[in-house]
C-alpha cells in the first residue's frame, strides 16, 4: 500500500505571530545565534494501526532513503520511503502492545534488524532482509527473548554490542523491580540469554535506558533515568567485561528536582567527552557533564514545567555539538517541541529555555498526542528532521528543517527614465507560500536612507504587496525587494530594479527666439513683426543689389537630444540558441537586440520547481516542490548598435544547488516598458 503525505491546513495568522511560533532558536558554539526552522509537518496515515507509539529509523530496503518503523497496541508497521515521497506500508500484526523499539544488527549481516519490547516482557527480534518478497522484515520473529518483566515493570530497551563480539545485544529496564537486565546475543540473532536482574537501589524505578562509552575504554556502559527517587535521578553501570559486565553502579543527582523519565547521551558541551541528558515528568531538563572517566557532574538544568515525552538527539543547529529536542505532552493548545543547544563553554542560553522559542504542534495545535520524537535526516538534505507518531490520530508526523528562502519578484514599477516624482512598485513571491512570507523594501538614491523597511506580506490583500515613494528628486535610484518566509529564511539575492527620475522640462516651442533679431516671436522679415509693434518706417530702399542675408544663428544644442530613451521600443532575443553553455566560472552569454541605448531587465530561472535546502537540491523534490530557481537577474543597456551580448554570471548559491546536474531547462526573460519576451533554453552546466 502506498500512502501519500497529507498536510493539514493551518489558519492564517500575522507574520509576526507565525515567526514567533515556528522559529526555534538555539545558541550555537562560540555564542553565535543559530536557528532551527521546522516546517509545520507532513502527515502519513497508518491504516489499521491502533495507538501508534514508539518510532525507530533505518534504511530497511537499501535504497538510500530512511524508512520508519512504528509500534502500536497490536501491530508493527514499517513505512518504506519511496523516491516520489510516498510511503509503502508493511504491517506485522497479531502482536501484544509494543512498549519500545530499537534498530540494531542482531544477525551479523549488516542489514538493519528491529527489536520490539512487548507489554508481556518479551522482545521479538525481526530480521531485516532489504525488501525480499517486497517485505523489509522477515514475517516471523528471528528470536523471542524474555526479560522477566511484566506489566508495569516493562519500560525501555537499548541495543548495542555489549560483549564486543560484533553483533548487537540488548539491555532492558524494569521500573518496579528496581533492576535492569541484559539480553546477550548468541551470535546470529536466533537466541538471547537473559542475565539475572541487576539490582539498583530500592525505589529508584529505572525507566529510560541508554548505552554509551562513558569512560573511553571502548566498552558500552549503561545509564538509566530513575523515576522513583528525585535525589538519585541517574544510575551509571560501567562495563567491567566478562559474564556480568554491569555488576556495580553509581548514582548521581541532577539539578532538576523531579522524577527522571527519558535519558540519552551525546557530547552536549563540545569537549569530546560523553554527557547525559535526562528529562523529568513535570520539571524540565538536566545535562550531566561527563569527564571521560565515567563520572558525571551534577547537571545544569532548565525548567519548563512540562511533561517531557521522549528525547531526539542530533546536531540540529550545525555547530558541531549534540543538541536535543523533547516533546511537551502536558496538554493545552498548542503542544511544543523544545530544542536545546549548549555553548562550548557549557553556559545555558538565557533567559529561560531558548528564550521561549518552540516549534508548535505539527498539525495545527489541536492537542493530539504525538509521542517519542526521533531525529533523522528524512529528506537527505544534510539536516536532521523530527519524526513522531501520533497515538490519537494513528498517523506519523514528519517535520523537516526548512532552510530555503522565498524568491521575490517585482511585478511592476518604473524602469529606465521617468519624469514622475511619485512611483509605485508591486511585487510578490515567485511561488505561492503555504504560510505568509514577509517583505522588506529598500530604495537607494538621492535623499534616501537606504535602510530596509517592512512592506507587506504574501499571501494577503493586493495593498500588502505594494510600495509607494513620493517627492523623489532627480537622479538615479535602485529599488530592492527581499522576502522572509514563516520559518525565518531570508532571501539572499534580493530582486531589484533601477530607474532614473528626470523632471527637466521639454522645449518651449513657440516661445523661443528663432529670428536672430532679439525679438521674441519675430519672423525675421521687415514689416512682419508681431502685431505691427516693431514695423519699420515705410521708406523706399536705395537702389542696388539686395544685401546678403545675415547667417542664421544656430539654435543652442539640447543635451537631451542625445539622452537614452526611457525604454527600448522593442526587445528581441535575436540569435539565441536553444542550448547555451555555462562556463566553468558560471557565466552564460545572452544576445539581446533593441532600440539603441535602451534599458531593460534580464531574468534567468529554471523552467521547473525544485526543493533546495541548505544550498543543495533535495532528492525528494517531487514531494516538496518549492519554487523555480532564479539563476541570474540584472539590468542592462543596449549599446548604440542596438545589440548587446550579455555575459551573465549565475548566482553563486544556486550554482551550488544544481551541482552535479549536467543540464537544466531554463527560461530567459527580457523586460522593458512593461513588455516581456521569454524563451526556453537548455543550459549546459560545467562539470567537475
Amino acid at each position: 500500500m502506498h500512502v501519500p503525505h497529507r498536510r493539514r491546513a493551518r489558519s492564517r495568522a500575522t507574520v509576526a505571530a507565525l515567526l514567533a511560533a515556528t522559529s526555534v532558536s538555539a545558541l550555537a558554539a562560540g555564542s553565535a545565534q543559530a536557528t532551527v526552522n521546522l516546517d509545520h509537518g507532513v502527515r502519513v496515515n497508518l491504516p489499521g494501526m491502533t495507538g501508534a507509539g514508539p518510532v525507530a529509523i533505518a534504511d530497511f530496503d537499501g535504497d538510500g532513503y530512511r524508512d520508519v518503523v512504528v509500534g502500536g497496541t497490536d501491530s508493527l508497521e514499517v513505512l518504506l520511503h519511496q523516491s516520489d515521497g510516498s510511503y509503502q506500508v508493511n504491517a506485522y500484526s497479531g502482536l501484544p502492545a509494543i512498549k519500545d523499539l530499537v534498530v540494531g544488527n542482531f544477525d551479523g549481516d549488516a542489514i538493519p534488524d528491529v527489536a520490539a519490547l512487548l507489554s508481556n516482557g518479551n522482545v521479538d527480534v525481526f530480521a531485516g532482509q532489504h525488501g525480499v518478497d517486497h517485505q523489509p522484515l522477515r514475517p516471523a520473529p528471528l528470536a523471542v527473548a524474555t526479560t522477566g518483566y511484566t506489566g508495569g515493570d516493562v519500560q525501555r530497551i537499548a541495543a548495542g554490542d555489549i560483549d564486543g563480539d560484533g553483533v548487537d545485544d540488548l539491555v532492558a529496564s524494569g521500573a518496579q523491580r528496581d533492576t535492569i537486565t541484559t539480553l546477550t546475543n548468541g551470535g546470529d540473532g536466533t537466541s538471547f540469554t537473559a542475565s539475572a536482574p541487576i539490582a539498583d537501589t530500592a525505589d529508584t524505578w529505572p525507566t529510560g535506558i541508554a548505552l554509551a562509552d562513558l569512560n573511553g575504554d571502548g566498552k558500552l556502559d549503561v545509564v538509566t533515568a530513575n523515576a522513583g527517587n528525585t535525589q538519585r535521578n541517574v544510575s551509571v553501570y560501567l562495563n567491567a567485561g566478562g559474564s556480568t559486565p554491569y555488576s556495580a553502579h553509581t548514582e548521581t543527582a541532577t539539578s532538576v528536582n523531579g522524577p527522571g523519565y527519558e535519558i540519552a547521551t551525546g557530547d552536549f558541551v563540545g569537549d569530546a567527552a560523553t554527557d547525559v541528558v535526562i528529562t523529568s515528568f513535570n520539571a524540565g531538563f538536566s545535562v550531566l557533564e561527563g569527564d571521560g572517566t565515567g563520572a558525571l557532574a551534577a547537571g545544569r538544568a532548565a525548567t519548563n514545567g512540562a511533561t517531557n515525552q521522549g528525547l531526539a538527539i542530533a546536531d540540529f543547529d550545525g555547530d558541531g555539538t549534540t543538541d536535543f529536542a523533547t516533546w511537551d505532552r502536558s496538554g493545552g493548545n498548542p503542544r511544543y517541541l523544545y530544542f536545546r543547544s549548549l555553548q562550548r563553554d557549557g553556559i545555558w542560553p538565557t533567559p529561560g529555555f531558548l528564550n521561549g522559542a518552540q516549534a508548535p504542534d505539527p498539525i495545527n495545535g489541536s492537542g493530539l498526542y504525538e509521542d517519542y520524537p526521533v531525529a533523522a535526516d528524512m529528506d537527505n538534505d544534510g539536516h536532521p528532521d523530527i519524526v513522531m507518531a501520533d497515538s490519537a490520530d494513528h498517523s506519523l508526523a514528519i517535520m523537516s528543517q526548512d532552510v530555503i528562502a522565498p524568491d521575490s519578484v517585482i511585478a511592476s514599477g518604473p524602469s529606465g527614465t521617468t519624469s514622475d516624482t511619485s512611483v509605485t512598485f508591486t511585487y510578490d513571491v515567485a511561488a505561492p507560500e503555504t504560510y505568509p512570507a514577509a517583505f522588506e523594501c529598500r530604495l537607494t538614491g538621492p535623499g534616501q536612507s537606504a535602510g530596509w523597511e517592512a512592506c507587506g506580506q504574501s499571501p494577503g490583500p493586493v495593498n500588502f504587496r505594494q510600495q509607494d515613494y513620493t517627492d523623489l528628486a532627480d537622479g538615479d535610484y535602485t529599488f530592492e525587494l527581499r522576502a522572509t518566509d514563516y520559518t525565518g529564511n531570508v532571501e539572499q539575492a534580493p530582486a531589484s530594479r533601477a530607474f532614473t527620475v528626470d523632471t527637466t522640462p521639454d522645449d518651449a516651442g513657440s516661445g523661443s527666439d528663432d529670428s536672430g533679431d532679439g525679438h521674441p516671436g519675430g519672423s525675421g522679415d521687415a514689416g512682419q513683426g508681431d502685431q505691427g509693434a516693431h514695423t519699420a518706417p515705410a521708406t523706399n530702399p536705395a537702389p542696388g543689389p539686395a544685401p546678403a542675408p545675415a547667417p542664421a544663428t544656430p539654435a543652442p544644442t539640447d543635451p537631451r537630444a542625445t539622452k537614452a530613451p526611457a525604454t527600448p521600443a522593442r526587445l528581441a532575443l535575436t540569435g539565441l540558441r536553444a542550448t547555451l553553455p555555462v562556463t566553468a566560472g558560471g557565466t552564460v552569454t545572452v544576445p539581446v537586440a533593441g532600440a539603441a541605448n535602451g534599458r531593460g531587465h534580464l531574468l534567468i530561472r529554471t523552467a521547473k520547481a525544485f526543493r533546495i535546502k541548505n544550498g543543495v537540491r533535495s532528492r525528494s523534490d517531487r514531494r516538496h516542490r518549492i519554487a523555480r530557481i532564479t539563476l541570474a537577474k540584472r539590468d542592462f543597456v543596449v549599446d548604440a548598435s542596438g545589440r548587446i551580448s550579455l555575459k551573465v554570471k549565475l548566482v553563486g548559491q544556486y550554482r551550488q544547488a544544481l551541482r552535479g546536474t549536467k543540464q537544466v531547462k531554463a527560461t530567459i526573460t527580457v523586460t522593458a516598458g512593461g513588455k516581456a519576451v521569454t524563451r526556453r533554453v537548455t543550459l549546459v552546466l560545467p562539470q567537475g
